[in-house]
């Protein structure tokens, strides 16, 4: 290391940049580059890639497995989609977990016969392959911080941790020439193993010469290839696993649920809600997927319950066999609690809101968690309300959040956009099972009726 009296970890000096806000410039070396190497990731074919794995698992093997390092009687099979540098991505993971096994297991891929001629500065590593040894050297300085991968980035620390600019010029060379320099022109999948270091050498007879897109898959087409792909905190990552649904009988030796089928999405049971029946009916459908609805995560957002307070007992909306009644506020985490818990649509789909009070003034409609794709509806003044399917003109489902009308700051009332002036109404008679309607406010009206029309709303289950 140059000027080792220098040394001190790095602090803010050269601080990164979030790549968010750098572009590159398209008719630039690294912007073909770039481009280049997306070509040549959409030309490869998931189920070829992971060919060798569904095989070593014992798994159906659709496709056919790509050839050199990637083939089926290749050691060094399934490398091309695996990470290098284990002691970098557990050192990483200490920093998040701080549990000393992670730090013990990190230490355990330092390779010390390898870091020990380092420490000493012997000159003995020649010869040693880069692919391997390079992401050691990373891992070590990952005792100090978090880093990445190849050799420019070992030069990168170094300079940040002495301000020896002679790293930075290092820098420059290997990326344009280590790293750009393997690909071949704009042509995707064809790249360099090794570069010759000799005077007057080609790469196109050097020692592997130039690869093939589909029949080389040498180291350096890995790193060759994820070198350009960059991580930043807040990405996000969605996959989708074609895992097969199944079913298979409960472990319940019962008489009533022997013919109940538990549904498994891979080895996790998945979980349902139904009414009614529980033998689940398929009809003419082919698969389990083609007759399972998923719920939507959206789904998740503006869950609220209403209930009303009557002398020591608290009463909620509840949705009972698409009946509304007044139920006793239920215990949480039970089928009662979902049954008084309704989502919050509104009028206007691109809503959004950060506290449920917000809702204050927007139209609604109330969807019963247990009936998803259904809501509440009216049935015109004075009549029961009940659950239906979406109405088309939506007149008897939409209702404006407005102000309690008893006056209370956290109550709310619920005011039909069909029929101005009438509200959900609980009656003054608090009981279990009592049915809910839509009743209108009049010149008589008091305070009996304000009260049986505001309700407080508080977060679902």
């Amino acid at each position: 290391m140059k000027n080792p009296g220098s040394f001190k970890v790095a602090g803010d000096f050269l601080k990164e940049v979030s790549l968010h806000d750098v572009r590159l410039d398209p008719n630039s070396i690294q912007g073909r580059a770039q481009q280049t190497n997306l070509e040549y990731l959409l030309m490869l074919d998931e189920d070829n890639l992971v060919w060798s794995f569904r095989k070593t698992a014992g798994l159906p093997t659709p496709g056919k497995p790509y050839g050199g390092w990637e083939g089926p009687d290749v050691e060094l099979r399934g490398h091309f989609v695996e990470t290098g540098g284990m002691n970098d991505v557990l050192y990483r993971l200490f920093t998040v977990t701080g549990d000393p096994k992670h730090l013990l297991l990190a230490h355990l891929f330092d390779k010390p016969c390898f870091l020990g001629l380092l420490a000493v500065q012997a000159d003995d590593i020649s010869g040693f392959h880069a692919n391997t040894h390079i992401p050691v050297v990373i891992g070590a300085q990952m005792r100090y911080e978090v880093t990445g991968d190849p050799l420019y980035k070992v030069s990168r620390h170094l300079f940040r941790w002495t301000k020896e600019v002679a790293y930075a010029d290092y820098y420059e060379r290997a990326l344009t020439n280590g790293v750009l320099g393997i690909q071949r022109g704009t042509e995707p999948g064809v790249m360099i193993y090794m570069l010759p270091q000799g005077r007057g050498v080609s790469k196109a007879v050097s020692y592997h010469q130039w690869g093939t897109p589909f029949d080389s898959f040498w180291c350096c087409y890995g790193t060759g290839n994820f070198l350009p792909v960059k991580w930043s905190a807040g990405d996000k990552l969605a996959l989708q696993l074609p895992i097969s649904l199944r079913t298979e009988a409960i472990k319940d030796d019962r008489a009533e649920y022997a013919s109940v089928q538990a549904i498994l999405y891979g080895h996790y049971l998945l979980c349902g809600y139904s009414n009614g029946d529980w033998d689940i009916k398929t009809g003419l459908t082919g698969s389990v997927s083609d007759w399972i609805a998923p719920v939507p995560s959206g789904y998740n957002n503006h869950l609220v319950t209403f209930s009303q307070d009557f002398g020591d007992s608290t009463f909620v909306i509840a949705n009972s066999n698409r009946s509304i009644t007044m139920e006793k506020s239920p215990k949480a985490g039970t089928d009662a609690a979902l049954h008084a818990t309704f989502r919050l649509i509104f009028d206007d789909t691109t809503e959004k809101i950060s506290t449920i009070r917000d809702a204050i003034g927007k139209t609604v409609m109330l969807e019963p968690f247990d009936f998803p794709g259904m809501v509440l509806v009216h049935q015109g003044t004075e009549n029961n309300l009940a659950v239906a399917n979406s109405p088309d003109d939506e007149d008897s489902s939409s209702f404006r959040l407005v102000a309690g009308l008893d006056g209370k700051a956290d109550s709310v009332s619920l005011e039909s956009e069909s029929q101005k002036g009438c509200y959900v109404y609980s009656g003054v008679k608090y009981s279990s099972g009592a049915s809910m309607k839509l009743g209108c406010k009049s010149a008589s009206s008091g305070d009996g009726f304000n009260q049986a029309v505001s309700f407080a709303m508080d977060k679902g289950e």
